[in-house]
């Protein structure tokens, strides 16, 4: 970098002198630099190229999100932009996390499901490979829920989600909502909740049909163990159905 403004120190919370002596590696996160390396390389004088990019922000306990444009000057430099759009990026993975994960227990919702199946099942069929899904119903959560109160069914759907976030956890793969804007990550996850107590579990790539049914008796067995909610050690279970 040969010159840099005040916007721009306290954009990367750096001074003038230490901002100017770094290289666009050294502020880009990884992965976004990765993409379209030769863009910037090949970028024709007069044109303008403009990304949203992750970058490093001193003391900023990581990264922040700006909007990048890029110019080609007549000499040859790029003139380049940067504009914080951190809590845009932030809001709007607020409100696809409200549209597609579950607000209790952080799993994706039903809409987020149909979503994975169709994608599973076009996959499956371009494939040729074998995809499983189990669908589970916790037994005595309504016994719970009308006796201890909603409260306490609450916390028992939690400590259910975190058991079946284990009992998936190894060979394959747990969702979680999305914390950050790795989408693909999310879109992956292999556990829904569909409504009440009703939980899905989607395999792929599945080698043999026993597969998933070992996975089926993982989950049985990690929730045949009480669970302790307060002062209340309450015993529940599932019924599971597969479909491969």
């Amino acid at each position: 970098m040969l010159a840099s403004n005040r916007a721009a120190h306290d954009l990367f919370g750096l001074s003038r002198a230490v901002l100017n002596t770094k290289r666009i590696g050294e502020l880009v996160h990884p992965d976004d630099l990765d993409r379209d390396p030769l863009a910037l390389r090949n970028l024709a004088a007069g044109m303008t190229l403009r990304s949203v990019r992750r970058l490093r922000r001193q003391g900023h306990n990581g990264w922040i999100w700006a909007e990048l444009s890029a110019r080609r000057l007549q000499d040859g430099h790029v003139q380049a932009t940067a504009r914080d759009i951190t809590a845009r990026m932030e809001a709007e993975q607020q409100i696809r996390n409200l549209a597609y994960f579950d607000s209790l227990i952080s799993l994706p919702n039903r809409e987020l499901f149909r979503d994975q199946i169709e994608i599973a099942l076009d996959r499956t069929k371009r494939s040729d490979e074998q995809l499983a899904l189990l669908f589970l119903d916790i037994d005595l959560f309504k016994q719970v829920n009308d006796s201890l109160g909603h409260s306490v069914g609450d916390e028992l759907l939690v400590n259910v989600a975190d058991r079946l976030r284990s009992a998936v956890r190894g060979s394959d793969t747990v969702g979680h909502r999305a914390r950050d804007t790795d989408e693909a990550e999310d879109l992956a996850s292999p556990i829904s909740r569909l409504g009440g107590d009703e939980f899905t579990i989607l395999i792929q790539d599945l080698d043999h049909a026993q597969d998933a049914a070992r996975v089926a008796r993982r989950v049985l067995h990690t929730l045949s163990r009480p669970i302790q909610i307060g002062d209340r050690k309450i015993f529940v279970g599932a019924s599971i159905g597969i479909a491969v």
